[in-house]
C-alpha cells in the first residue's frame, strides 16, 4: 500500500505554511492507535508562553466480516487542525478538530461516502515531575482528553448513512493518561498510557468499548535538522454495542511498529512523516486493521 497525498492535502500544507453470520458488522475509528497529542504538543521540554499551530493528515483501511458473504472496506482519509498553547512550564492545552472524508463498500459492492468535520477533540498535559529545576533529563506527568460529539449524523433523503461512514459516533469520550520523557541529547524516549471511556450512547444506539492506548516513542537527532524516530503503540479495546446486543467483530488487541522522520526545513517549523505498520493483530472475529500512513506538519509562533 502506498501513502496516499492528495492535492487538496498539499494545497492545505501550503497555505498553512504561508500563514504560518449473516449479522451486520460495524467498525468506528473513535478510537485510533499511538498517542495524537504527540503532533499537537510536541516532544520538547515545555517553554512558557510558546504557541503551536499543525496539521496532519492520516490514511487507514479497514476490513470487517467474511470476505465475499458480509464484508465491508471502510476507507478513511482524515486532516487534523491542532491549536496549542503553554500557559505555564507545567501546562499545555491543545484542541484539535478534524476534516473526515469516508467510503464505505459492501459485499454487493455498494458503496456509501461522507466528507465533514469530525468531533472536536481538548487535550490537557501536566508536566508533574522534573528531576532538575532547570534543564531536567527526566520528566512525567498526566494528560487528559475529551472528545465532544460535535459532528452532525449525515443523512440522504432523510436517512441516517452507514454507521461506518459517519464522521462522528456521536458520544463523549474523556481519557485520562500518564506520560514519561526521556531527554539526553542526541536521544530522546516518550512513553505513555491513555485510556479511553465512552460516556452514553451515540448514533445508532452505539455504546463504544472502552479502551486503553499505550506509545513507546525513541527519537535520535542525526543532524540538527533531521531526526528519526522508532516506535511501538498498542490498542487494546472492548467490544462495541448497538442498540443493546454486542458486535463480535470489535475490540480486542493490535500492534504497530512505527518508523518515522522529522525534518526541521525551516526555523520554528517541523515535518512528520511516519508509519503504523501491523505487527500484532489479535482483533476479534472477523476484523482486520491496515497500517496507517501520517504526515503531520507544525509551526511554532513563539
Amino acid at each position: 500500500m502506498m501513502l496516499l497525498l492528495s492535492k487538496r492535502f498539499w494545497m492545505i500544507v501550503v497555505g498553512f505554511a504561508v500563514a504560518c453470520g449473516s449479522q451486520v458488522s460495524h467498525a468506528c475509528s473513535t478510537c485510533l492507535c499511538g498517542d495524537p497529542t504527540l503532533t499537537t504538543l510536541g516532544l520538547e521540554k515545555p517553554y512558557e508562553g510558546r504557541a503551536r499551530l499543525s496539521l496532519s493528515s492520516l490514511y487507514r483501511v479497514e476490513e470487517i466480516g467474511q470476505k465475499g458473504f458480509n464484508d465491508r472496506e471502510i476507507t478513511e482519509q482524515r486532516y487534523t487542525l491542532g491549536v496549542s498553547y503553554w500557559p505555564s512550564k507545567t501546562l499545555a492545552m491543545g484542541m484539535r478538530l478534524p476534516w473526515i472524508e469516508k467510503t464505505l463498500e459492501t459485499a454487493n459492492l455498494a458503496e456509501e461516502e461522507s466528507a465533514s468535520l469530525g468531533d472536536l477533540e481538548l487535550d490537557m498535559r501536566w508536566y508533574g515531575y522534573k528531576n532538575k529545576p532547570n534543564r531536567p533529563s527526566h520528566i512525567a506527568g498526566l494528560q487528559f482528553g475529551l472528545r465532544i460529539p460535535t459532528a452532525e449524523e449525515k443523512k440522504q433523503d432523510g436517512e441516517a448513512l452507514d454507521f461506518d461512514v459517519q464522521p462522528g459516533a456521536g458520544l463523549w469520550i474523556p481519557n485520562l493518561g500518564a506520560w514519561y520523557g526521556y531527554f539526553k541529547f542526541p536521544w530522546f524516549v516518550n512513553v505513555s498510557m491513555v485510556a479511553n471511556i465512552g460516556v452514553g450512547e451515540g448514533h445508532a444506539d452505539y455504546r463504544f468499548g472502552n479502551a486503553l492506548n499505550t506509545t513507546f516513542l525513541t527519537q535520535y537527532a542525526y543532524t540538527p535538522s533531521v531526526a528519526f524516530q522508532l516506535g511501538f503503540d498498542t490498542r487494546w479495546s472492548g467490544r462495541d454495542e448497538f442498540a443493546g446486543e454486542t458486535d463480535k467483530d470489535s475490540g480486542g488487541f493490535i500492534g504497530y511498529v512505527s518508523p518515522g522522520i522529522v525534518l526541521s526545513v525551516v526555523e520554528d517549523m517541523q515535518i512528520n512523516l511516519s508509519a503504523q505498520l501491523v505487527a500484532i493483530d489479535q482483533l476479534n472475529g472477523d476484523h482486520a486493521e491496515d497500517s496507517l500512513f501520517n504526515i503531520g506538519i507544525s509551526y511554532d509562533i513563539q
